[in-house]
């Protein structure tokens, strides 16, 4: 199944009616959070009962209180000229850590993530500071800061991104003590997932204070992420205003065309096929012994991957697992180069290779006997209630091939630590930051455990996953694959 059938899938598996009259424009625009994750990598979680929250109503009886109180809410926003919007990750430690934030000003946006990113909009242009690069990328005649919502405020701007799907979940609206105070409190929740979101809202303004993304652990909610609002803080125009002498301004086509002149500019290797090439752009390897290939196969279907076009091998004899990834840039690529989309593989050792070994990559390709390339293909392992809690990657047996080498490399020492910056490039939601990756990867390694029916080795990756402080869709499976096996490990 590929990706747009699995979306439109579920889209018509979680249909659900909605109340007879809509928060009109406000809650119809899809926005594109800083926080966003791939769709793909099935966060069907807090961004489903976020969507719930607007497309269904808070749900109480009678069904239309909730639906008024919604648009208290929303309006209530209209006359917002000020707010800033802070998020965090909660620690298992209930530690916090800095994710996004996110100021207001009368049309004008200004986005601040980790690593010092920045993001402005005013007046249909956006600006991104782009460390890397020391520019400004300008992009003009848009109509938000995001993929698809006005510059306006709204309240889609602090529940940020979602898909419009219209889950069946179970919603109530109470009052509760939030802070000393009592607020009025929205709870949105599958009883058959582990997440919900809860916004606190004022009783005088009907304005959200605070968004609180939460996961049952042990029977008990617990808070993971929170996005608090502040209305109070005076901001001024000039914290608006990109600085432009320190990161001189790029046209977005422009710097477009440079990235995709680098991501190509080598040829490391490759093989003719009946339409066009396959060709080896780099190769990488991180200090844990993780490749990254990157590849252009005359592929020209946009943000869709379609399985992996070749494997590495190396001579210490070492297994990989594969990661999904989805290309961000694939549009522009296809746009300026006649060999297709930059496809980006990632091939991680089933266990860390330590201390470092010096190796020799070898990169192949299975090609059937019209030279038509046989992909490493990718599917998806779900349990009865219908949760996606794994990946798998698979060949098609029915089909005959035969092994090509493409490109061999030697490698004396790591090239990157973590992973390269055309990682990031090509997915930066996926290559965000080290910690966010090393959840990646171990889910990825108990993925390959499974595929084995090794459930000790598979049992010892997902731990490692649920540990990490960020709540993203590889923790949410993670969860749902562990609580699987403890279930079919109770006696019967």
């Amino acid at each position: 199944m590929n990706y747009q059938d699995f979306e439109r899938n579920i889209r018509a598996g979680l249909a659900a009616s909605e109340p007879s009259d809509r928060v009109s424009d406000k809650i119809d625009q899809r926005l594109a959070s800083t926080r966003q994750r791939r769709t793909i990598r099935l966060r069907l979680t807090v961004a489903l009962a976020a969507t719930a929250c607007l497309t269904v109503g808070f749900l109480v009886t009678p069904i239309v209180r909730a639906y008024a109180e919604m648009q208290r809410m929303a309006g209530a926003l209209d006359n917002v000229r000020s707010v800033v919007m802070t998020s965090v990750v909660v620690r298992p430690d209930g530690s916090r850590q800095f994710s996004a934030r996110i100021s207001y000003l009368d049309g004008r946006w200004k986005i601040e993530e980790p690593d010092d990113k920045l993001i402005y909009f005013n007046n249909g242009t956006r600006y991104v500071h782009d460390k890397a690069t020391g520019r400004t990328i300008v992009e003009t005649g848009l109509k938000g800061p995001f993929t698809n919502n006005d510059s306006s405020l709204s309240l889609t701007s602090l529940l940020g991104d979602f898909q419009r799907w219209q889950p069946r979940v179970h919603q109530t609206i109470d009052q509760a003590e939030f802070h000393g105070m009592s607020v009025t409190r929205a709870i949105a929740e599958d009883p058959t997932d582990p997440h919900r979101i809860v916004i606190y809202a004022a009783l005088d303004t009907d304005l959200p204070l605070e968004i609180d993304q939460e996961t049952k652990e042990n029977g008990r909610w617990v808070v993971t992420d929170v996005q608090t609002c502040d209305y109070r803080t005076k901001q001024t125009v000039a914290s608006f205003v990109p600085d432009l002498q320190a990161f001189p301004p790029i046209r977005k086509e422009e710097y477009d065309s440079n990235r995709v002149k680098q991501l190509v500019a080598e040829d490391l290797g490759s093989v003719l096929l009946n339409k066009g090439r396959l060709v080896v752009r780099a190769m990488d390897v991180a200090s844990d012994g993780t490749v990254f290939v990157t590849c252009q196969s005359g592929e020209r279907v946009p943000m869709w991957n379609r399985g992996y076009p070749v494997d590495v091998s190396d001579d210490l004899g070492t297994q990989y697992s594969l990661l999904y990834v989805q290309s961000r840039i694939d549009p522009e690529v296809i746009a300026r180069s006649t060999d297709g989309k930059v496809e980006l593989c990632v091939f991680i050792p089933t266990e860390p290779i330590q201390p470092w070994r010096p190796r020799r990559i070898t990169v192949t390709a299975r090609l059937q006997s019209d030279l038509v390339l046989d992909r490493h293909q990718w599917g998806m392992w779900g349990n009865r209630s219908g949760q996606t809690e794994s990946m798998i990657w698979y060949y098609d047996k029915s089909r005959e091939f035969k092994v090509v080498d493409i490109a061999r490399r030697q490698f004396e020492r790591p090239t990157v630590n973590t992973f390269p910056t055309y990682a990031s490039i090509i997915d930066p939601a996926l290559f965000d930051d080290a910690s966010h990756f090393d959840q990646e990867k171990a889910k990825s390694r108990a993925d390959f455990y499974r595929g084995l029916e090794d459930t000790a080795n598979e049992f010892r990756w997902l731990n490692e996953v649920v540990r990490s402080p960020k709540s993203t869709g590889e923790r949410t499976m993670a969860e749902v694959r562990l609580s699987d096996i403890a279930d079919h490990a109770k006696p019967k």
